[in-house]
């Protein structure tokens, strides 16, 4: 499960945004990443979206249900 604040997907580089489709194509890269690393990744990507340090307050809870275990 994921949920970010929408300072996440509205980072912002002159017009263009991050938008959905950014935090997508973010996630397609993710497979198989600890919900703490998934969100590092992110962050990371947030950052460097844009040359100037984010203005907009930012949350990022990702969790991850282990699979279970066949007995």
């Amino acid at each position: 499960m994921l949920c970010v604040t929408d300072g996440v997907t509205e980072r912002r580089e002159g017009t263009r945004m991050l938008g959905d489709d950014g935090l997508a194509d973010v996630l397609t890269t993710c497979t198989g990443l600890t919900a703490g690393a998934v969100a590092a990744r992110i962050m990371r990507a947030v950052e460097r979206f844009a040359s100037d340090a984010p203005s907009d307050d930012m949350a990022i809870l990702a969790m991850r249900v282990p699979e279970p275990h066949a007995d």
